[in-house]
């Protein structure tokens, strides 16, 4: 069909493409599918080129079991309050037209064991406050395509099935109410190939039930601007491969609930730049890169002075030899009895004007990890809390730091620690097994009523 001409499905029409047989709309002709009671079945081939056209009225829909493809500046129309549907079942819906496919409000483009691509010089597909929903199919979203999640009604929904946005051209952004949603055990999405993710203006990230979202190959996650991610229910978010996942200021927060886990390993990070990170309720933050640092340098960052995370039934585990820094006045709260494990030759660092507050839990260092507080970091222990360290743990702290204890602090045989700040024990205790050494000119243990039982040494250094 060419030349300009139009093709209109109406009322009680069918109009079907049958196997082997193409329909072919090229020029600036267009198909017109009217309403709810037309049907347009494609089993064949649906090539649409150069400038055409195909719009949905009033919830006309397309059912592709076939192939379907947009080259050119063809268009794929669902326009707002169209309540147009595209159905992809164990078909494939190729974009490659240089026009955005735009998913307007009411309209949906569900992919039901079929696969939807979307290949350069498609620009993007535009959730507009329209839905896409993957119901065990599979979307590609290949380089240089922008993927768009906008405006209240938005939602790209991965019930079962994959969805993978690759490489290192083009952006993914969910913003204005937009939402990602990824449940079940079946479904994944994965972003990889360095391109940028962004989660902004209270756009919403929820994984639940066993769904997982993968960063790899260097891609930058970022969540900003009253944006949240909510994981739950077994879901995993997990980066990777200098990947990064960026929690900002304005309102930003990351929940780990309900069994969720965020994994960080191979050289990646977990920025917490201002924004809020909430492990409660079993939730996991777990670190476990095998070598080299990230691009943060370290892969856990909490810093600024609204930057906060707390672990309110949670956990936070660091492993191998990863690293993880509290900075510029931000703060680690350990409480509801949560834990903090180091193992391996991890290491903490408690920097200027931050703070770590062991509330209710405890911190258990392992191996020959490391634990240090600078100049002006402040570590509290409450009643009846510990921090332990076992194996050949370290723990140094700088002159003009503080850790006040007022539960137990243990340190089992050969460990060692270093004291250039104050210990204070204020009606804690503190176990000696291992050695600690006091040194520089302002070093103080002051156990100020509290109790120190000392088996292993307690060096004093000239000056302290």
């Amino acid at each position: 069909m060419s030349q300009s001409r139009t093709l209109q499905v109406q009322s009680g029409a069918t109009l079907s493409i049958f196997p082997a047989a193409t329909l072919s709309v090229s020029g600036s002709s267009s198909l017109v599918v009217l309403n709810s009671t037309t049907s347009f079945e494609v089993d064949g081939t649906l090539a649409v080129s150069g400038s055409a056209s195909i719009t949905f009225g009033s919830q006309g829909a397309l059912l592709l079991t076939g192939t379907g493809t947009f080259s050119g500046s063809s268009a794929l129309q669902l326009p707002s309050g169209s309540g147009g549907a595209v159905l992809v079942s164990s078909g494939t819906l190729s974009m490659a037209s240089s026009v955005p496919l735009t998913v307007g409000s009411s309209a949906v483009v569900g992919i039901y064991s079929g696969t939807l691509i979307a290949t350069s010089p498609q620009p993007a597909i535009d959730l507009n406050g329209g839905v896409l929903l993957v119901s065990c199919g599979s979307v590609q979203v290949q380089s240089g395509v922008n993927l768009l999640v906008h405006n209240t009604g938005g939602q790209m929904i991965v019930q079962c099935g994959s969805v993978t946005v690759s490489g290192s051209s083009g952006y993914m952004t969910v913003s204005s109410g937009g939402v990602v949603a990824v449940s079940s055990t079946q479904s994944t999405v994965t972003l990889q190939g360095s391109r940028s993710t962004n989660f902004t203006s209270s756009g919403v990230l929820s994984l639940s039930s066993g769904g997982k979202w993968q960063l790899q190959d260097s891609t930058v996650m970022s969540i900003t601007t009253a944006a949240q991610v909510l994981l739950g229910s077994s879901a995993v978010l997990s980066a990777a491969n200098n990947s990064v996942s960026y929690v900002g200021g304005g309102g930003a927060a990351m929940h780990v609930l309900g069994s969720g886990v965020m994994s960080i390993r191979d050289r990646a990070a977990l920025v917490v730049d201002g924004g809020v990170l909430d492990v409660a309720r079993l939730g996991q933050v777990q670190l476990s890169c095998t070598g080299g640092s990230s691009t943060w340098g370290d892969n856990l960052v909490v810093q600024q002075a609204a930057g906060n995370m707390t672990l309110a039934g949670g956990s936070l585990t660091l492993s191998g030899g990863t690293s993880a820094r509290v900075a510029q006045q931000a703060s680690l709260s350990v409480t509801q009895s949560s834990t903090v494990t180091l193992t391996g030759t991890a290491r903490l660092n408690v920097t200027s004007s931050a703070q770590l507050v062991i509330a209710s839990g405890s911190l258990t260092a392992q191996n020959s990890t490391q634990l240090s507080s600078e100049a002006g970091a402040i570590v509290s222990v409450y009643s009846g809390m510990s921090i332990t360290l076992q194996g050949s743990a370290q723990w140094t702290t700088a002159i003009s730091s503080t850790m006040t204890c007022n539960g137990r602090l243990d340190l089992s045989a050969s460990t060692a620690s270093t004291v250039a700040g104050t210990w204070q024990l204020a009606g804690g205790t503190q176990t000696l097994a291992g050695s600690v050494t006091v040194t520089g000119g302002s070093g103080v243990v002051d156990q100020n009523g509290g109790a120190a039982q000392v088996s292993g040494a307690l060096n004093v250094t000239a000056g302290a």
